[in-house]
């Protein structure tokens, strides 16, 4: 595994406000995220912030949160999302070793929304 664990490291923020509101980045911001398998699996109601841990998650690795690869950029490219900004990795020491590489830190993220 590259990553053990993700989570987001805030000094203050408004409990009230998206996207810290949103149930799965609220239990990001108390738990972290660990993985503990190859594959790792989201499930949840609608609304429960799959999608925005998801997609800050590919913006933490540099990746277009609107999907594609590392080096596909969209015409409409958005900044960052705050939770993205924020996402912090616990890699493992093969992870490091990787991370550091850079034809390692080249990734896809797929997204159905976005696949053709």
């Amino acid at each position: 595994m590259i990553v053990e664990r993700a989570y987001a490291h805030l000094s203050s923020y408004d409990e009230d406000a998206w996207p810290w509101s949103v149930p799965c980045v609220r239990q990001l911001l108390d738990e972290g995220l660990r993985f503990t398998a190859p594959v790792t699996f989201l499930v949840g109601e609608n609304g429960s912030g799959k999608s925005t841990l998801v997609e800050a998650l590919a913006e933490g690795f540099g990746l277009d949160s609107y999907g594609g690869s590392h080096d596909w950029r969209y015409a409409s490219s958005r900044g960052k999302s705050e939770l993205g900004e924020r996402m912090k990795f616990d890699a493992s020491s093969r992870g490091r070793r990787m991370m550091t590489s850079w034809a390692a830190r080249k990734g896809f993220f797929l997204r159905a929304e976005t696949a053709w």
